[in-house]
Parts: structure tokens; C-alpha cells; sequence
């Protein structure tokens, strides 16, 4: 702690253990001249509500971390280091700074670099372990920003979008890998299967090296992988199969399915919305389809890539007789769409 910023207490109760100030003591017995100015609020969301509006102080750092001892302790979020970052202000500026935190502190969609000062724009959103945070202005602020965000609803069911503040749009190409037969390959070898989902992990891994905003996750026998451009992505399939089975000196199929649209991302660096769930989609067309399940018996050596028009769309110098039209399929989210297949 820099010299001369002491921490104040709080005099905001807090009705979570998850989520609440270390000390409890008031303020009630200093003269309101000698109150240090309050700059900014910072309210806690827990279990999707706010918990508790801690105020940020004039000289005062206000350290946040699962130990009690912090001044906003996070005593629940396992994924919360013990001390895990601090705020000040700072020449009139809110100013972040993560400790070193194992897990990361996240300002839109970015990780702060350890012990490297950001300032915040107010009214945002921050990410600290899995508590969302947001620092206002006023609790007035804070009491509108929430309202209006809260009624944000995605267009799929009844799942809350996630926060505007924490929510970042862009179009990427989109790729689906998954182990053709993976029950069969468990049942008959286990840890094979682990070898062949890691070998596939890595290689995406290193495709994905240069690209500026990327995603990987894997999905238990497959993964999903977004590229900022699609030649990349349909390049990676094409790869893929035989790196992995030429690495580990296995028979093994993969399914791929490649389709380009937009994209939401959070400050924790996961992915969603309609065509997530439209290129999941589109990989389960090889199981439907009759001109593909045929292509199993008369090649079993070879991958199968299906691909959407939308992806097809963004290839510079595509040669449509590559593909076989499949005609259009109903897409989970995406909706119908074009789909082709490389066999």
C-alpha cells in the first residue's frame, strides 16, 4: 500500500457473506467537513443481482481479494486470489491494477497486464475471478445503468444477455472439430481418445498463435475455435485430420464444420449468441445427411468439412467445384442456410 492512502471503513451493510467489506465500523462520529470526497461507486453482483455498493474515496485504496482482510473481500469466489487487485484515484481518475492474480482482472473483454495501472471509464463493467463488477458515479447511476441493462433478454429462450458494458460484437470465422465414432473410440481405448483430443487441442492452439482476436473451447471429444478471417480456419481443417493422425499413428475421422457470422464475447473471453449455436448446428449435418454417411463406407481415411454460404462468402478465390451442394438446412439460431461439403 502506497504510503499516506489509507483505507477507510465502510458504513454500507452487506446482506452476503459471498461478497462484503472487511470492516464494519461507521462513520457517523466524523465531522462531514473531514469526510474524504467520495469519486466513485463500486457495486458487487452476485448470483446475477447487485449485493453491496462500496464507495471509492479520495486517498483511499480500496484492495479487493478472497482474503477477509482485503477491503472488499470476495471471501466465496474461488477463482478469486487472495489479493487479487486495487483500486485508487488517482489526478481525478479511477485507476485498476491487478496484483499478479492468478486468474486475471478483465476490462472490456481485455486482461489487465500484472501491476499495470489501467483507468476506468465510468460509468463500466469489470471482472474480477467470476464477480461482475461496476463503478459509477453516483448510486443513482449505478441504480439506472443496472435497470436499463437487466431487461436484456436474448432472442432464445429466457437466458440474460450478458452485460452491454461486458459484451463486445464481432463477425469471426467459426469452426466445429469432433472425433468421428468418439463413443466407439472410449469404449475400445480411452486413452487414445485423450491423445487425440490433446493432439487436436494443440494444433489449434498454434493455429490460432497469430490471430488477434481468437477462441478456443473444448467441448469434451471436439473443440470450437473462432479465426478473424476464413481462409485460416478452412486451412486448419483441411490439416487437422492428418497432422493428428499422422502425430499419433492412429485411424481416426474428424468432422468439421466451418460457418462465418457475428459473434458476442465477454470480458471473461467466452463466446456466444445465434451462430455458435448455428455452426453446432451445421456439424451435426454429417449425421443426417445420406451423401455424407456413404462417404464413410467408400473412404473412412478422409475427414468430412461442411461449410455455410456465409463462410464460403468471406474465401477469396473459392472454387465452387470443390464443394457439393447439400441444399439448405435448418440452422439451430442461424436459421436456413446454404450448406456444401468437401468430401
Amino acid at each position: 500500500m502506497s504510503a499516506g492512502l489509507e483505507k477507510q471503513p465502510f458504513s454500507i451493510p452487506c446482506s452476503s457473506e459471498a461478497c462484503r467489506p472487511s470492516r464494519q465500523e461507521t462513520m457517523m462520529n466524523t465531522p462531514a467537513s473531514e469526510t474524504p470526497e467520495v469519486v466513485a461507486l463500486i457495486t458487487v453482483w452476485a448470483e446475477g443481482r447487485p449485493e453491496i455498493k462500496v464507495p471509492l474515496q479520495v486517498g483511499q485504496t480500496l484492495t479487493i481479494g478472497r482474503d477477509p482482510a482485503n477491503g472488499l473481500a470476495l471471501t466465496n469466489d474461488k477463482w478469486v486470489s487472495r489479493n487479487h487487485c486495487h483500486m485508487k484515484c488517482e489526478d481525478g481518475k479511477v485507476i485498476l491494477i491487478d496484483n499478479g492474480s492468478a486468474n486475471g482482472t478483465f476490462v472490456e473483454n481485455k486482461r489487465l497486464a500484472p501491476n499495470d495501472p489501467v483507468a476506468l471509464l465510468i460509468p463500466s463493467w469489470f471482472i474480477v475471478g467470476h464477480t461482475r463488477l461496476l463503478i459509477t458515479h453516483s448510486e443513482h447511476d449505478s441504480d439506472e445503468t443496472m435497470k436499463a441493462q437487466q431487461t436484456r433478454v436474448a432472442t432464445e429462450g429466457n437466458v440474460l444477455v450478458p452485460f452491454r458494458k461486458v459484451v463486445q460484437e464481432r463477425e469471426q470465422a467459426l469452426l466445429v472439430t469432433d472425433v468421428v465414432g468418439s463413443s466407439i473410440v472410449i469404449k475400445d481405448d480411452e486413452v487414445l481418445l485423450i491423445q487425440v483430443v490433446s493432439a487436436i487441442g494443440s494444433f489449434l492452439e498454434n493455429a490460432l498463435w497469430s490471430q488477434q482476436d481468437s477462441f478456443l473451447q473444448c467441448t469434451g471429444d471436439g473443440f470450437l475455435a473462432c479465426f478473424e478471417k476464413a481462409e485460416p480456419a478452412l486451412q486448419c481443417a483441411i490439416e487437422l485430420g492428418e497432422h493428428v493422425r499422422s502425430t499419433l499413428g492412429v485411424k481416426v475421422r474428424l468432422s468439421h464444420a466451418l460457418h462465418w457470422g457475428q459473434v458476442l464475447v465477454t470480458t471473461t473471453g467466452d463466446v456466444s449468441g445465434k451462430n455458435v449455436h448455428g455452426v453446432f448446428s451445421l456439424e451435426r449435418v454429417r449425421r443426417e445427411d445420406p451423401r455424407i454417411k456413404d462417404s464413410f463406407e467408400t473412404d473412412p481415411s478422409r475427414d468430412v468439412i461442411v461449410l455455410s454460404e456465409p463462410f464460403i462468402s468471406h474465401l477469396t478465390d473459392w472454387d465452387k467445384g470443390r464443394a457439393a451442394a447439400l441444399g439448405t438446412k435448418t440452422l439451430k439460431g442461424a436459421g436456413d442456410v446454404e450448406v456444401f461439403c468437401l468430401l
